[in-house]
Parts: C-alpha cells; sequence; structure tokens
C-alpha cells in the first residue's frame, strides 16, 4: 500500500506537479511558487486542500479572492466551506484579549476560559495522532505543573479529535493531571476557530488580565519558550 501509486486523475497530476515545485526552485522562493501555481489551479479539492495546509501563512484578502475563483461545486463543497469561514474569522494575535472557549472534561462537567480568570492559563490545542503533542504532554506540562503555584497557573488543554475514547486511552498513558475539555467537534469546531487552530499542539499564554502574552506553534524539548515567558509574568 504504501509504494501504490494513484494515476490517471487529473488531480492527482496537478499534485505531483505542485510537489514538484520544490525540487524546480531555490529554497527562498517555494513558498511563493507553490501559492502562484495553487491560485492559477484553484478550481479542485486538490488546490483548496492544499490551500487549507497553509492558511495560517496567508492573509484572509488573498483567501478569499482564492475562493471567489471557485465554481458553484467547489465554493458549497466541505473542504470550500472551511476555506470561505476560516477566511471570514479575525485572526488572534499575541496583545489581544482571549476568546472565552467552553467545554467539557471527560465526566461531562462543563468548563469554560472564563471560569479561570485572574490566572495565567497556558491554552494548548493537541491531537492524539501528533507525536509533538505527547511529548508536550509528558515532558513539559508535569514540570510546569510542579513548578508554579496553581493559585497563579493553569494548564487548559483542549482535545481537538473527534474520539472520546481516543481521549480517554491517552489521558490514562499520559497520567495528565491538568484540565482537559473538549466539544468532540474536531477541527471544525466553532471553539478552534476561535484561535485559528489547524494543527497540534498549539498553544497560548494567556496572562491574569486575559490578554494573550504568547502563542507557539509545535514543540522542541529544552526550547522552555513557554517557561520563560510565565517566569516573566510572574516577576
Amino acid at each position: 500500500f504504501f509504494n501504490a501509486k494513484v494515476t490517471g486523475s487529473d488531480q492527482t497530476d496537478l499534485l505531483d506537479e505542485y510537489h514538484s515545485l520544490s525540487n524546480k526552485h531555490d529554497s527562498t522562493i517555494i513558498a511563493s511558487k507553490q501559492l502562484e501555481f495553487l491560485y492559477s489551479n484553484a478550481n479542485n479539492q486538490m488546490a483548496i486542500n492544499s490551500l487549507l495546509y497553509k492558511k495560517r501563512h496567508i492573509s484572509k484578502d488573498s483567501l478569499l479572492l482564492f475562493y471567489k475563483k471557485l465554481d458553484a461545486i467547489n465554493s458549497n463543497s466541505p473542504k470550500g466551506q472551511e476555506l470561505l469561514a476560516y477566511s471570514k474569522t479575525i485572526s488572534l494575535k499575541v496583545g489581544d484579549p482571549f476568546r472565552d472557549i467552553p467545554g467539557n472534561d471527560l465526566k461531562g462537567v462543563a468548563h469554560k476560559l472564563s471560569d479561570y480568570f485572574g490566572k495565567i492559563i497556558l491554552l494548548n490545542f493537541w491531537s492524539p495522532e501528533c507525536p509533538y503533542s505527547s511529548q508536550q504532554n509528558e515532558k513539559e506540562f508535569p514540570k510546569l505543573i510542579e513548578k508554579y503555584n496553581p493559585e497563579d497557573f493553569m494548564i487548559i488543554s483542549y482535545f481537538i479529535d473527534t474520539e472520546k475514547k481516543e481521549w480517554e486511552k491517552l489521558v490514562e498513558k499520559e497520567d495528565a493531571n491538568w484540565l482537559i475539555i473538549s466539544d468532540l467537534k474536531g477541527i471544525k469546531g466553532e471553539n478552534l476557530s476561535k484561535y485559528d487552530v489547524t494543527g497540534s499542539p498549539m498553544n497560548f499564554l494567556i496572562d491574569k488580565n486575559g490578554i494573550v502574552v504568547l502563542s507557539t506553534d509545535g514543540y522542541i524539548e529544552g526550547q522552555n519558550e513557554i517557561e520563560k515567558a510565565i517566569d516573566e509574568l510572574l516577576e
């Protein structure tokens, strides 16, 4: 299966051509050449899906211009509607007030970010499919929990998948002792769109006044960017 090759599809041929750009151009212009290719071949699912993968690095106005190139079939498709919905959201930036999101824990108890206003909150979005999420859960979060007073700091993880059983397995496996919530609506849920979540792990550090002071994508062991930011807030 892993060595299989799909042939005979116009969209597959387009995807192959799109990927081949990485070998044809210098690394400094690959991204611009890929975007140029997608905008020139916009009206198909391959281009929409590839653009959604890059959406956090493209302006909302440019995404709307792309959407306007789509015909009725593609614009009304699930991916087309996902692109339109994302294009209309207002991006959250460092310095902005946090956006309140609700969710239930595994026991069904309802929580909201605003319930914990007055504490420093590390809002973490994670997925069972992401090994970097697991690394952060296992290596960084326990250290933060141990280091800081719970009156000052807490972690709220948001599970971005749709399968509760996977959530239960991972919590048990990783022995997470911080608050984890979800609406189990997955990546297309309204809560995730409020924070422009496109993957995992994504982290937002919110100060005691409810202001986002740090935003990070991914996890690199030993970087300690979040810990340093918390230390500065508590000085």
